[in-house]
């Protein structure tokens, strides 16, 4: 019995071949499968590969247009920088003209000013001057006519205290004049309303002479 349980029996044995061919045949499945994906991946580098010569080839026909637009811009940018330093200038130059024009009327304002300041100074001191004559003159004046109302005065005083009354009762101006040394211009001055035509209203009253 022992011995008969050691030998294979013939079903166990087909059974074990099955099992390798069907093992085989999953390993071969297997490999086939690697070999069809090492092919694809071999196809797919084939086809990478010859697109690069093409990608490169679209490259240098782009090349050109990249490089004129490359160039535009330069000058285009260059061209707005020139203009805004053109335009930060003018603005620059207009505003130191501004400021060099406000000073020439500040200083022109200051020098009007001034002038005017010294025309006013000047007319102030010639009104000043003026009235300052004006009053010498006008004390000066003064002076005079109270000198010259003094004299007066002193010559009517002595001319009075010279003068004397004669009686006068009859005969020409003349003859009155004569005997008593005058002249009737003098009896005319000395006698105030006294003239050549109404001596006769003076009879009687009495006539000054010197």
């Amino acid at each position: 019995m022992t011995e008969n349980k050691n030998e294979e029996q013939p079903w166990e044995a087909s059974f074990k071949d099955e099992t390798t061919k069907q093992y085989s045949r999953t390993q071969n499945r297997r490999k086939s499968q690697r070999v069809s994906m090492v092919v694809g991946i071999l196809v797919l580098i084939v086809i990478v590969l010859s697109f690069v010569p093409v990608y490169k080839y679209l490259q240098e026909l782009n090349k050109p247009a990249d490089a004129t637009t490359n160039t535009e811009l330069p000058v285009a940018s260059s061209k707005k920088t020139t203009t805004s330093t053109k335009k930060v200038t003018d603005t620059a130059k207009s505003e130191s003209k501004a400021k060099v024009a406000a000073s020439k009327s500040s200083v022109a304002a200051s020098k009007s000013e001034k002038a005017a300041e010294k025309k006013a100074a000047a007319a102030k001191e010639s009104s000043e001057k003026a009235a300052a004559q004006a009053s010498s003159e006008a004390a000066s004046s003064e002076a005079a006519a109270s000198s010259e109302a003094a004299a007066s005065s002193e010559a009517a005083a002595s001319s009075e205290e010279e003068a004397k009354t004669v009686p006068f009762d009859s005969g020409t101006l003349y003859s009155f004049a004569v005997a008593n040394g005058t002249t009737p211009e003098e009896l005319y001055a000395m006698n105030p309303g006294l003239n050549a035509s109404n001596y006769a209203t003076f009879y009687g009253k009495g006539l000054k002479v010197k």
